[in-house]
């Protein structure tokens, strides 16, 4: 049994190293607009900011496969840390507010490129964060999350700007219908820019 159990270990690590260097040698292309997602689920869009007061704002937006709100949502609060954990954390209460509302079956996008790789389990060097990242790796299986995708900054215009809202606001606000104006144009500017709703 110990042989087997070596054997086995020993694959993965073979499998771990040539799924890391063929995908390293790919080139990356990400979108720069944002699409929407496979028929029967929903994406969620994070997105974290940081003000001058020492507050972080977080900013989520939810919609279903023809691109319509779901839920949005900011949140301001204090803390302290770098932009991956402020990312992190954003994720985390993000994912928390879509189970909280009932909401499963989703991708998860974030414009944290590392920090979707590390959910995604690949090996990145941000182990400051590893514990928070298991918290939403439950969170997404319990939501029955999808996939967790990098997209370009510009693919997250409504949830960085949910995330700026956060500045002027007390606590939380989320939104089932209706988003604030200055958010708007952005969710509008989404769909047509995505070349499935052609």
């Amino acid at each position: 049994m110990e042989v087997v159990q070596h054997a086995l270990r020993l694959l993965h690590e073979f499998q771990d190293a040539a799924y890391n260097r063929v995908t390293r040698d790919k080139p990356k292309v990400h979108r720069t607009y944002w699409c929407t997602p496979p028929a029967g689920t929903y994406k969620l869009n994070s997105d974290a900011a940081v003000f001058a007061d020492g507050t972080i704002g977080f900013g989520f937006v939810i919609r279903d496969a023809n691109g319509l709100l779901i839920l949005a949502g900011t949140k301001r609060c204090r803390a302290r840390g770098n932009s991956m954990l402020v990312e992190a954390l954003a994720l985390r209460y993000n994912i928390q507010q879509a189970l909280t509302s009932g909401l499963s079956s989703f991708q998860i996008e974030t414009d944290s490129e590392i920090l979707a790789m590390a959910i995604r389990g690949e090996r990145v060097h941000a182990d400051y964060i590893m514990m928070l990242v298991e918290d939403i790796r439950s969170l997404a299986e319990q939501a029955n999350c999808r996939a967790v995708l990098f997209c370009k900054s510009d693919a997250n215009n409504v949830a960085h700007s949910l995330a700026q809202y956060g500045a002027f606001i007390e606590w939380e606000k989320l939104w089932s219908d209706d988003v604030p104006a200055s958010c708007f144009r952005f969710l509008i500017n989404d769909i047509r820019r995505d070349p499935t709703n052609v």
